[in-house]
């Protein structure tokens, strides 16, 4: 059943470019008969260059619409208080940083015994023995 639907599909493909190569012949015959086929030919170079033109000047305006909402956006978020998804994350990154340096710092600090301390426990020995 899926194979005649398929030819069938195909049948109905051809006829239809065949259908559309044959007028599209007449056309061009026509036209030339008329005298009109140079002015055609010109219509569809200016036409083609005009969607060009629009499709540029579409594009070109939507960027600057985009970059003028994406401004107000940011102005309209900055005065509520709220920042931006990438400015966070690059906070949240440098303080994780600066948690790792300390944490660093403070593990190099207890693996080794602080000097003056022990100086100091010497000589308050020193002087209860004296004292004493």
């Amino acid at each position: 059943m899926a194979e005649s639907w398929q030819s069938y599909a195909n049948l109905v493909g051809g006829v239809t470019r065949s259908l559309r190569g044959r007028a599209s012949a007449s056309t061009w015959a026509l036209l030339g008969q008329v005298g009109l086929e140079d002015a055609v030919v010109d219509a569809g170079e200016r036409i083609a260059k005009l969607v060009e033109e629009i499709g540029n000047a579409s594009r070109a305006n939507r960027e600057l619409l985009e970059t003028l909402i994406a401004g107000e956006v940011d102005k309209a978020a900055s005065r509520l208080g709220f920042v931006r998804t990438e400015d966070l994350q690059q906070l949240r990154d440098e303080v994780a940083e600066l948690r790792a340096e300390v944490q660093a710092a403070a593990a190099r600090r207890t693996t080794r015994p602080a000097p003056a301390r022990k100086t100091a426990m010497k000589k308050a020995a020193e002087s209860a023995a004296a004292a004493g």
